[in-house]
This record gives structure tokens, C-alpha cells and sequence, in this order.
């Protein structure tokens, strides 16, 4: 985790693990309910392990980028249903789920970094 890693990161030569592709992963999954929950889930975590391993300043220093990449998160799940061939009905469901489960950890801000920031910041706050 580059964040958490205060002293440096460097490049390693040696494999220390191999990728196994399971099409029930949270990466290959169907997209469902599930999908989204446990990506959320991921980047919850991230953000939550950060905020209570970091002291209080240095947190706050990187905080911005945290929400910056939880945002794109967000509009890369909405972007993956909005392009997806489900019906709108189930569409809509995943949407729906998608911004109040967002909403509970990204920050209503004012300043956009790039054009899917400004998406994301107007389909999450209307802003």
C-alpha cells in the first residue's frame, strides 16, 4: 500500500505470487448488488485503515486524494452499469445502491480534479 509505506516503494524482480483468474471474484464477478458491495467494501477498508493507522495530520494531508480516488471508483461502477446490458429496471437498482453506499464515505467538495471527477461529484451530490 503506497500510502502507507513512509520509507519508500522500489521495484522487486522475483514473482511472489501468481494471479489465479476465479470468475467469482470481486474484479470478475457478475455485476450485482454484491459486486458493487464488495468493491465498496475493498475501498471502505482502504479508507478506514488509513484514517486509523496514519496520524491525524498526516491523514488529512492525503485525505483529498483518498476522495478523489474514491469518486473515480464510483463513476467507474456507474460508467460499468450504465454500459451494461441489464434492463433499466435492475439498472436503476444498481445506481441507486451505488450513490447511497458513496455517499456514506466520499465528501461533498467543490473542486473537481478531471471530467469524471465533476461527473461523479454531480451524479453523488448534484453539484
Amino acid at each position: 500500500m503506497s500510502f502507507f509505506n513512509l520509507k519508500k516503494i522500489f521495484y522487486f524482480k522475483k514473482i511472489i505470487y501468481i494471479k489465479n483468474f476465479n470468475k467469482n471474484s470481486v474484479t470478475n464477478s457478475t455485476l450485482s448488488i454484491n459486486h458493487i458491495f464488495f468493491k465498496f467494501m475493498a475501498w471502505k477498508s482502504i479508507y478506514i485503515f488509513l484514517k486509523n493507522k496514519l496520524s491525524r495530520n498526516k491523514f488529512n494531508k492525503i485525505e483529498i486524494f483518498i476522495q478523489y480516488r474514491l469518486r473515480g471508483e464510483f463513476y467507474n461502477q456507474y460508467n460499468q452499469i450504465i454500459k451494461s446490458k441489464l434492463n433499466s429496471i435492475k439498472k436503476k437498482k444498481l445506481i441507486d445502491y451505488a450513490i447511497r453506499s458513496y455517499k456514506k464515505i466520499t465528501i461533498k467538495i467543490y473542486k473537481n480534479f478531471t471530467h469524471k471527477d465533476k461527473l461523479a461529484m454531480k451524479i453523488l451530490y448534484n453539484v
